[in-house]
């Protein structure tokens, strides 16, 4: 994706979550910091919902390899140097 692109989605995005702003009586002259608290919100929630799932990831990939190397390394074809 391009920067063009992610600036397209990021005001499609802002402007979705206005409009749920105000739906919910979210809006006014004051709105703009309740604007940018939803966003940043979401923004956070979703790196750390990828983040989680990155860790998992790595960490059921480490566990594989873990049980992968100490057979072989009990069966001696593979040395720790």
């Amino acid at each position: 994706m391009n920067t063009k692109q992610i600036i397209e989605k990021t005001e499609a995005l802002i402007d979705a979550q206005r409009a749920i702003c105000s739906a919910y009586g979210l809006s006014g002259d004051s709105s703009e910091h309740i604007y940018l608290q939803v966003f940043l919100d979401k923004f956070l929630n979703d790196k750390f919902g990828n983040e989680v799932k990155n860790a998992e990831t790595n960490t059921h990939s480490a566990r594989n390899d873990v049980y992968t190397l100490l057979p072989m390394l009990m069966n001696g074809q593979v040395t720790v140097e």
